[in-house]
């Protein structure tokens, strides 16, 4: 695994691992919203940088070229 790889996955578990950090007392209901949407995206995105890293090295240089084209 190249130190880029380790990284990206590091980053891909801090986005998964952050919390929203919603108050109930002090956020109202469309801070709150906002707050749990951008906790699903962070977790949508982590998802997908972990989805991309666990793809073959062969698969992902066939994509390449056939983007290419």
């Amino acid at each position: 695994m190249t130190v880029t790889e380790k990284r990206l996955r590091m980053f891909a578990d801090y986005l998964k691992g952050s919390e929203s950090n919603v108050d109930s007392y002090h956020d109202g209901h469309l801070e709150s919203a906002i707050k749990y949407a951008k906790q699903e995206a962070k977790n949508e995105i982590g998802d997908m940088l972990e989805e991309i890293l666990n793809i073959d090295e062969e698969e992902i240089l066939q994509d390449i070229k056939r983007s290419k084209r």
